[in-house]
Order: structure tokens, then C-alpha cells, then sequence
């Protein structure tokens, strides 16, 4: 059976993730995406290339180079559309290489733009997929060379995006990461620790795991991804999913790896779900159900922000408990829980959803003094009929703020003044405006992805 297996790391040296990935097993689609310009606009640039990477559409009449290739364009598009509405966000750029498994397994396709790395490995032994589209070193420049092309750049000659076709098979060990593994790793040591990887035939995981620890055991001096994919059946869209597991993921900062998916009846080992404590800024994106284990409790520490963007996320109970100073954010996301969604607010702690759909049998925020709630066209609904409950002094900023399936709450947070409807508002959607008929969620489905041009209302996420 085929296993696959996206992780990411902050690194030991930078303060913020500007990494993401795709990864989207029942279509055979992985990218990894570094995404450049700095805090604030490298990662803005890094989900908008993951959002039309992860679009890329199932047609099967044209071959997989050519569609990747304009997924490249339009994600260089989107960006250069951002890059002039934002001027702070100017300079942001990404580099990325993406593949697809075609011929039902037996073929891979890849684009590629800068140096970002896909490797193969098998008994032949150590295949580079992609060449690093790099600037010539200046006379006593820096050791690293500047990249030459991006997904940001303005001009751009010729046909930029590499592509290429490649024979795999099962068995076969496809991985995919960001400069922060090879820059690290000697590549000597690289290419003998993937032969070791293939050889031991291990589940995509626990590859990936071991990669992510050798990029930090040699200083882990820049952001790391790692995709890993062990080769088995393939059929594209023959996978069935069920509830809990994930099939693409879009990673900013540090996080485990992705749940998994039921391939022809077996399941591929759940590798991602929800960390338990998030010390460093962290950022889930455009990752359908992403699992929620029954009792699940994350706590977002002092000064850290937990951040949840264009994705699903599934299960029973999830319990955030945000320290002081930290910050827990939704952006165009869905979370649908059988049981309770609790939100613990210590002083100055925030929570911030936009765009996005919350619906569980409950929904509680409660703050011990000082904490801030933001809403922005969000969609709760309690089917259960228990209201939304917000207890403890919290100030609330809110607009177009719906409830369905739930009667006013009688709470304490207080709105600010204007017509924005406060959590204890009963709006019908047919009566808000941009607010979709009865029960519409949010974005959602296979790979929810930002609009062409646009970023999350919220903006980028903050240190």
C-alpha cells in the first residue's frame, strides 16, 4: 500500500515558518513550497502558491507536466496580484517543486521553480528529480546562492517552470523538501541516509521524522519540509476517506506530519493531527480533516500563536487553552466536532475566527480576565440547540456573525458599538449580507484555497 508523510519544522535559528506543503494522496499530488520576502510575507507567499498547487484538477487528457506548470503560473500570478495591493508585501516570493503520480502509479510528473529538492530512491539508488535554479556566486558573496527564479519575481524569460517525467514503482521512496534539509545535510550524508531509508522500508513517517531530526541535529539553521512517499497502488480518486483523516496538507511552522486516508480498503497510518502544546508560531493550512481525538486539549503558550487556515478540522472534543499573551486563530476554515469546541482565554490571551465555520454540540469561551474574542464572518452552528456560551470579562469584536440551529446566548461579552451583531445575536443568514442561505458553510471540500488574488482577511500570522 502506499503511505505518505509531510512535516515541518521551524528550524533552531528562525523565529517564524515561512514553509508549506501539499499533500493530497488520493490525487497523488505533493509540493513543497519556501516561501520568501520575510515575517509577514513569505508565508502569505507560501499559502498562496500551496492554495493553486493544491488545485490542480483531475484531467486526465492532459498530461500532469502541463498542468502543474500553470498551477506554478497562476500561484505566480496570485502572488505578483497581493504583491501590488500590499506594498509591506512587495519583496514576498516562494519557490516550490510539486508532483503527480500518473499511468497509475507507474510514472511521476514534476514542476519545479527554484531550490526546493525531489529525489527518488531505489535499488538504483539516488535519483534527483529537480536542478536548483540558482544566480551565480558573487566574488566573495555569502556560501548560499542567491536564487534565480520564483514564484514572486516580476520578470520572468523564457519557459520558467522546469517540468520532467519519470519512471517510478512500488516499492520506490519519492521525497520531496525545502532548501532547510539540504542546505543542512552534506549531500554525501544525504544520499546515503535516503538509500539507508529505503532499505529499512519503513512507512512514509517515520522518513519523514528521521529527515526533519537530521536537518536539526546539524543546526537546523532554516525552515524544514519534508514530504515522504512510499510507491504503492494507485489509482487516482479511488481513495475512500472517513471521518478523522486527512488528505492534503499545507504546513507553516512546526507541526507532525498528516493523518492519513483509506487506500482500496487499507488504511494509511494517521501521522498529523492536532499538537498538544504549540510553544512556537504555528500554522495548519488548506489540509481537509485534520483529526481530533476524542478529549484532545492543545495549549497555546505565552507569546505563541496557534493558527488554523482554508482547512477542515474533525472529531469529538477539542479543548484549546490559550496563555497569556497568546493568540489562537481560525481563518477560512471549517471545524465541525460531535462534541464541545472550549476556548480557555488567560489575561490577554485572543481568539481571532474569520471566515470561517464553527459547528459542534457546543461552543464555550471562557476568560479569566482580560482576554479578546474577534469574529468576522463566521458561521456557528450548534445543533444541539445549546447557544454559543462566553463567560468571564472578554472584550468582543464581531462582524456578520451567524447562528445556526442555536437561539441567542445570554452572555456577558460585550460588542463594540456599530451594527456588527455580537455573539448573542440571532442574524438569519438569509438577512446578512455576504451571510450564505440556511445551512452553507464556509469555504470547504477537497483543497478549500484562497481566492484568486487574496489573502486571509485576518493577514499573515504574527510572532
Amino acid at each position: 500500500m502506499m503511505t505518505a508523510s509531510a512535516r515541518t519544522h521551524a528550524g533552531r535559528v528562525r523565529p517564524h515558518n515561512e514553509d508549506a506543503a501539499v499533500c493530497r494522496p488520493e490525487h497523488g499530488l505533493f509540493a513543497v513550497i519556501d516561501g520568501m520576502g520575510g515575517q509577514e510575507a513569505g508565508e502569505v507567499a507560501a499559502a498562496i502558491a500551496a492554495a493553486a498547487l493544491a488545485e490542480v484538477p483531475n484531467l486526465p487528457r492532459l498530461a500532469s507536466e502541463t498542468v502543474l506548470a500553470a498551477a506554478m503560473k497562476e500561484a505566480r500570478a496570485r502572488i505578483l496580484r497581493q504583491a501590488e495591493a500590499e506594498p509591506g508585501q512587495k519583496d514576498m516570493g516562494a519557490v516550490a517543486t510539486a508532483v503527480r503520480l500518473d499511468d497509475n502509479g507507474r510514472t511521476l510528473a514534476v514542476a519545479h521553480v527554484g531550490d526546493t529538492r525531489a529525489w527518488i530512491v531505489n535499488a538504483k539508488g539516488v535519483r534527483q528529480l529537480t536542478h536548483d535554479h540558482v544566480a551565480e556566486r558573487e566574488a566573495g558573496g555569502a556560501n548560499k546562492r542567491p536564487v534565480a527564479r520564483d514564484l514572486g519575481r516580476k520578470v520572468m524569460e523564457g519557459e520558467w517552470v522546469e517540468t520532467g517525467r519519470y519512471p517510478i514503482a512500488r516499492g520506490d521512496l519519492l521525497v520531496l523538501a525545502s532548501d532547510g534539509l539540504h542546505d543542512a545535510v552534506p549531500a554525501d550524508e544525504l544520499a546515503a541516509e535516503l538509500q539507508r531509508l529505503w532499505r529499512e522500508g519503513g512507512e512514509a513517517d517515520a522518513v519523514s521524522a528521521r529527515l526533519i531530526a537530521l536537518a536539526l541535529a546539524r543546526g537546523g539553521p532554516d525552515n524544514v519540509t519534508v514530504i515522504a512517499v512510499r510507491i504503492g497502488r494507485f489509482r487516482r480518486g479511488r481513495i475512500q476517506r472517513r471521518l478523522g483523516l486527512a488528505v492534503t496538507i499545507a504546513l507553516f511552522v512546526a507541526m507532525a506530519g498528516l493523518a492519513g486516508v483509506t487506500l482500496f480498503g487499507r488504511r494509511i497510518p494517521a501521522v498529523v493531527q492536532l499538537p498538544d502544546r504549540v510553544t512556537v508560531d504555528t500554522l495548519f493550512g488548506t489540509t481537509p480533516n485534520v483529526q481530533v481525538e476524542a478529549g484532545k486539549t492543545t495549549t497555546v503558550t505565552a507569546g505563541a500563536r496557534l493558527e488554523v487556515r482554508g482547512t477542515e478540522v474533525r472529531g469529538i472534543d477539542w479543548r484549546v487553552e490559550v496563555s497569556e499573551g497568546a493568540t489562537f486563530a481560525v481563518h477560512l476554515a471549517t471545524i465541525e466536532l460531535d462534541g464541545a469546541l472550549t476556548v480557555l482565554l488567560a489575561e490577554g490571551a485572543t481568539l481571532e475566527i474569520r471566515d470561517s465555520r464553527v459547528k459542534a454540540g457546543s461552543v464555550r469561551v471562557v476568560s479569566t480576565g482580560g482576554g479578546r474574542v474577534v469574529l468576522a464572518n463566521v458561521w456557528i452552528d450548534t445543533p444541539g440547540g445549546t447557544p454559543p456560551a462566553f463567560e468571564g470579562p472578554v472584550v468582543a469584536e464581531q462582524t456578520n456573525v451567524v447562528l445556526l440551529g442555536a437561539p441567542a446566548p445570554a452572555g456577558d461579552a460585550q460588542a463594540p458599538a456599530g451594527d456588527a451583531p455580537a455573539p448573542g445575536g440571532d442574524v438569519p443568514a438569509e438577512d446578512t449580507p455576504g451571510a450564505p442561505a440556511g445551512d452553507t458553510p464556509a469555504p470547504t471540500g477537497d483543497a478549500p484555497a484562497l481566492p484568486a488574488g487574496d489573502t486571509p482577511s485576518g493577514g499573515a500570522p504574527k510572532p
